[in-house]
């Protein structure tokens, strides 16, 4: 992915989620969408960019998850 636009990287990134998630790799698959979500932000398709909050993740509802399960990477 490096060295492609965002649009192409965000493609494949969806590709290599649905494979992890064929796997239940909840943790990866919220690295990914972390990663995924900002490259959506990089591309104003959010109404704000400094939040990771869009159709990827939801920054808000994925940090609570992460904390009542004492996984914060």
């Amino acid at each position: 992915m490096c060295g492609e636009s965002l649009v192409d990287s965000v493609i494949q990134q969806d590709k290599f989620i649905d494979i992890i998630r064929s796997y239940n790799k909840e943790n990866d698959i919220i690295h990914l969408n972390i990663w995924s979500q900002l490259a959506e932000n990089f591309q104003n398709k959010v109404e704000y960019p400094f939040i990771l909050s869009g159709n990827k993740l939801d920054e808000e509802s994925t940090l609570k998850v992460l904390y009542e399960s004492n996984n914060l990477f």
